[in-house]
C-alpha cells in the first residue's frame, strides 16, 4: 500500500514497478494520504479474523453434516452459508496432494475463478471439495495435471441431504484409485464392487463369502496351497485351463489338478453358469475385504 498525496503522487509509480508486480502476483494499492495506513492494517486483520471464525464454524458444520449429526440445525447452519437442500450437488475426496496447506490455497484460487461455489476442507488424510451444481470439466482437468493426487468422485446428489451418502463414496472410490493406481475413479464405474460399498452392513455379503469359499480359504491357510488363486483366475478367464495356466505361469495340468480339488470344496457345480456366477461373485467379495482390511 502506497500512501499517495504528500511525498509521492500516484503518477510517480513507475510502470517498471507495475509490471514487477504484476508478473510477481503481488497487490499494488494507493491511498490518499489522509488515511492512515495502521487504521487499514487494524481492519483489515479485524476482517480476517472473522473470516478465519466464520470459516472454522462452516467446517464444523459439514464435517458433522457429512461424518456425523445430521440433524436440523446443522442444514440451518449450512443454509446460512447459502447452501440450500435442491441440489444437485458434487463431492470429490482428494489424497497426495505434496503439500495440503499450499495445494488449498490453489485450489481455491482455481475455484474462485470458475465462479461456481463451493466449499473445501481438509479431513484427516484428504481434502474434502464440495460443489454446488455439476462437475466442470475445468476442474476435472486442473485436477488431473497434478501428478501425485488421486481424486474420488461420488455420484451427483440431487439434494442436499443425500450430499453425505456421495461424500462416503467419494472416500470409496478414492480407495479403490490408491489401490489400482488411478488417478481418477468414480463411484458409479466400479461395477458391482459399487453395490458391495453402498451396503449398509457386510452381514450378507459374509454370508455368501463363507458358503462359497470358507472351506477353500481354510485349507489354502492350513496347506500353504493356491486353491483360491487359482480358482480366481480360472472363473476370470471363464473356466480356460490355457488362459489360466498362463496367467498363473503354471502347466495346465497343474491348474486342472487344482480346480478339480477346489471343486471337492465349493458347494457349487462350476459347470452350471448360475452357481459358477455365484462362485465369482463370491471371489469379487473377498477382493472387497481384502481392499477394506488394507485400508483400516
Amino acid at each position: 500500500m502506497v500512501n499517495t498525496g504528500k511525498y509521492l503522487l500516484a503518477s510517480d509509480i513507475t510502470d517498471a514497478l507495475k509490471d514487477r508486480c504484476d508478473a510477481a502476483a503481488f497487490p499494488l494499492f494507493t491511498l490518499p494520504w489522509e488515511v492512515r495506513l495502521a487504521d487499514i492494517t487494524q481492519s483489515f486483520l479485524s476482517s480476517l479474523f472473522l473470516t478465519h471464525r466464520e470459516e472454522y464454524r462452516a467446517i464444523t458444520a459439514w464435517k458433522e453434516f457429512l461424518f456425523g449429526v445430521q440433524g436440523s440445525s446443522v442444514l440451518t447452519e449450512l443454509a446460512l452459508t447459502g447452501w440450500k437442500e435442491e441440489g444437485p450437488y458434487t463431492a470429490l475426496v482428494l489424497a497426495g496432494a505434496d503439500a495440503d496447506a499450499s495445494f488449498l490455497a490453489d485450489s481455491k484460487s482455481f475455484l474462485n475463478g470458475l465462479g461456481q461455489p463451493y466449499f473445501i476442507f481438509p479431513y484427516k488424510d484428504t481434502v474434502v471439495l464440495l460443489l454446488q451444481g455439476e462437475l466442470p470439466a475445468a476442474l476435472v482437468t486442473w485436477l488431473k495435471g497434478h501428478e501425485q493426487l488421486v481424486t474420488g468422485q461420488g455420484v451427483t446428489a440431487p439434494d442436499l441431504k443425500a450430499l453425505p451418502d456421495s461424500c462416503r463414496q467419494g472416500q470409496q472410490a478414492l480407495i479403490w484409485g490408491r489401490l489400482h493406481q488411478q488417478s481418477w475413479c468414480y463411484f458409479g464405474a466400479l461395477g458391482a464392487y459399487a453395490l458391495f460399498f453402498s451396503q449398509p452392513d457386510d452381514q450378507v455379503l459374509h454370508v455368501l463369502h463363507d458358503r462359497a469359499l470358507g472351506a477353500l480359504l481354510a485349507y489354502d491357510e492350513g496347506h500353504q496351497s493356491s486353491l483360491y488363486e487359482t480358482l480366481e483366475a480360472y472363473l476370470c478367464h471363464d473356466g480356460s485351463l490355457k488362459g489360466t495356466a498362463a496367467q498363473l505361469y503354471t502347466h495346465r495340468n497343474t491348474v486342472a489338478y487344482r480346480i478339480h480339488k477346489a471343486e471337492k470344496l465349493i458347494p457349487y457345480d462350476l459347470n452350471d453358469w448360475e452357481q459358477r456366477f455365484t462362485v465369482f461373485l463370491a471371489c469379487h467379495i473377498h477382493r472387497y475385504f481384502e481392499i477394506l482390511k488394507n485400508n483400516h
